[in-house]
C-alpha cells in the first residue's frame, strides 16, 4: 500500500491542541486510550462502520481485526468507539475485542 494517511497532529493541529487539553486534564485516562485514525477502514478497505462492526481477538502476539455486519458478530467488550452525537451518551461502538 502507497497511499498516505492524511490524518495526525500535523494534518488536524488544532483537533490536536484541544485533545492535548483534555490528556494533559485526565492523565490516567490519558494512559488508557489513544486515537485512531480510520483512513485505512474507511478511504482504503471501505468498511461502512455504520453497519459494520471490527472483531478483534489475539493470535500469538497478534491483534486480528475482522469486520461483520453488526447483526452477525459475536459480542466481546467494545474496545472502540467513535462519537455520533447520538444514542444515549453520543458514542457508537465499532469495534469489539475478544478474549
Amino acid at each position: 500500500m502507497t497511499e498516505e494517511n492524511q490524518c495526525g497532529p500535523e494534518t488536524d493541529s488544532d483537533f490536536f491542541y484541544e485533545l492535548r487539553a483534555v490528556f494533559d486534564k485526565y492523565p490516567d485516562a490519558a494512559q488508557t486510550y489513544s486515537i485512531h485514525c480510520r483512513t485505512l477502514e474507511s478511504d482504503i478497505m471501505r468498511i461502512d462502520l455504520e453497519r459494520q462492526v471490527g472483531v478483534s481477538r489475539i493470535e500469538g502476539n497478534q491483534i486480528i481485526t475482522e469486520f461483520r455486519d453488526s447483526d452477525d458478530a459475536p459480542h466481546g467488550h467494545c474496545c472502540e468507539w467513535v462519537y455520533t452525537g447520538t444514542g444515549s451518551h453520543g458514542w457508537t461502538c465499532v469495534r469489539q475485542c475478544l478474549k
